[in-house]
């Protein structure tokens, strides 16, 4: 259980993406194949694309496509190289809609998780004053969600955000940049940035393998302690509280009796 990782990605499918979507898709396919031939983890993958609000979008704002549940790689690949765009009026999109149906996916028990928000573009209300123009709902997405209440379900659900602004826009790195240090993730920037989110998964994985260790240092010692762990592991007592802090988000450990 502890190889589990759910990795999902939320991607802007509008028609302002029609310059970086076949990119975007060719380099998450290349990673995926690359860490599964490289990474011993069972990995599962979600897709999740988001438009906009009629009259903007008459499509949908977002729509789980590949279901509730995480599917293999191969099905989610297959899935993804049949994502089409739709059209889109304003600058801004449903990135909030798009966010919030992650609280909606059954994940896996105790997977490690993980989210990829892939866009062009800020979620409606993020334009500056002068720039408001291009926002159809300059005061906030018209399904009332917001940025604390979209990510205090993913702080409950116990997933990290990881963002990739494809463009140069100031607006959507100030957003994603928002929506992504709630969770304790951060951004790349530019449409070549897909490939950076490679390492990011390479530096999951590697903490899975040290997870690992904890948790068996744990099970064997019922009065264990961070400092006891960290000693027997030669780590420093950071690194060990930090794994504990993973663990313990994916139910592996019991709550220590002092918490």
């Amino acid at each position: 259980m502890h190889r589990r990782v759910d990795a999902a990605f939320v991607v802007d499918t509008t028609g302002s993406m029609g310059g970086f979507i076949n990119s975007a898709k060719r380099q998450m396919e290349k990673m995926l194949e690359r860490l599964q031939s490289a990474a011993d983890v069972d990995v599962r993958c979600v897709l999740i694309d988001y438009r906009d609000h009629p009259p903007q979008d008459n499509s949908y704002p977002a729509k789980l496509q590949t279901g509730k549940d995480p599917v293999t790689p191969k099905r989610f690949l297959a899935t993804l190289n049949r994502l089409g765009l739709g059209s889109g009026g304003d600058a801004a999109e449903s990135v909030l809609d798009g966010l919030d149906m992650l609280s909606e996916v059954r994940w896996r028990d105790h997977s490690r998780r993980i989210a990829f928000l892939v866009g062009d573009a800020p979620a409606h209300g993020y334009f500056d004053h002068i720039h408001r123009g291009h926002d159809s709902w300059p005061e906030g997405c018209p399904c009332g969600r917001t940025a604390e209440s979209v990510t205090a379900n993913l702080e409950e659900c116990g997933i990290v955000l990881y963002g990739v602004v494809v463009s140069r826009d100031q607006h959507a790195k100030r957003c994603f940049e928002e929506f992504c240090g709630y969770t304790g993730g951060t951004i790349v920037a530019g449409a070549s940035g897909m490939s950076e989110i490679e390492s990011y998964l390479k530096a999951e994985f590697g903490q899975l393998e040290f997870d690992k260790q904890v948790l068996d240092a744990v099970t064997g010692d019922p009065d264990w302690s961070v400092h006891t762990i960290a000693s027997s592991l030669g780590k420093q007592e950071g690194e060990v509280g930090r794994s504990i802090r993973r663990l313990l988000s994916r139910d592996l450990v019991p709550v220590p009796a002092e918490a």
